[in-house]
């Protein structure tokens, strides 16, 4: 997701496209989850991310697309 979301930041430096102002805070969701799991036992871990960002990476295509 890093990558993807360089891609959209150097979009919205240089052209200041709505796209990327509204992806950018969508991929943030992913790190806010990654940033809950840390220092969880590997259980917690598939827990949260089942729970909490199975669907933010298919939501994301989704938008995208649309």
């Amino acid at each position: 997701m890093a990558h993807i979301r360089r891609k959209f930041v150097d979009v919205l430096q240089s052209q200041a496209l709505a796209v990327s102002e509204a992806a950018i805070p969508r991929i943030a969701e992913l790190y806010a989850v990654e940033k809950g799991a840390r220092g969880l036992q590997p259980e917690e871990r598939v827990r949260l991310h089942q729970s909490r960002s199975k669907s933010l990476p298919d939501d994301l295509e989704i938008w995208t697309t649309e």
